[in-house]
């Protein structure tokens, strides 16, 4: 009976933090795409990497986008490396052309460019967070995207999306996986 009571409550804290949550974000505006390249996704390498094409300096060359602010679960912790690689793959398949708004000019030391992607209206970094795909790092001074990011990941958290679910949640960041932490 306990058990019952003890679900009961947690659904409708649950449900009281959602309309919470959604007076505050209902009243922001929706942020308009800043602006970047027009350019085609030619891969999904995991859940935070894409491989482009239609780069204005060179149209046909391919370069690898890491998308900045989020952490893919690794493609090895089964199953959501590759969800989150799916579900990246199946929302970019749906527009032939996105917008990637770069952050630096210039790559890392793996050759992989960092930005953002976005289609249409949408932020693509943040819609992997909020269908809880994708964690958001800790960030001790955050900026107004990262504070997005951040609200996105509690939204999917009171949801139980993805990686949040309660039956099955992620147990180690990526990092602590790669790691070998237990």
């Amino acid at each position: 009976m306990t058990i019952r009571a003890d679900r009961v409550r947690h659904w409708v804290r649950s449900l009281l933090l959602l309309c919470l949550w959604w007076s505050v974000v209902g009243c922001t505006a929706i942020p308009a795409p800043p602006p970047g390249i027009a350019v085609s996704v030619d891969r999904v390498i995991s859940g935070q990497t894409v491989i482009v094409r239609g780069v204005p300096t060179d149209p046909t060359a391919a370069f690898t986008i890491r998308l900045q602010g989020i952490h893919a679960p690794d493609l090895q912790q089964v199953p959501w490396g590759e969800a989150a690689r799916q579900a990246l793959e199946t929302k970019l398949r749906s527009t032939p052309t996105i917008t990637l708004v770069l952050a630096s000019a210039e790559p890392d030391a793996y050759d992989r460019y960092w930005g953002d992607l976005w289609q249409a209206d949408k932020w693509i970094n943040q819609w992997l967070v909020a269908q809880g795909h994708v964690l958001v790092p800790l960030v001790p001074h955050p900026s107004p995207q990262a504070q997005q990011l951040s609200h996105a990941q509690d939204y999917a958290r009171m949801r139980g999306a993805g990686l949040w679910h309660p039956d099955t949640p992620l147990r180690q960041t990526p990092a602590e996986f790669r790691r070998g932490e237990s």
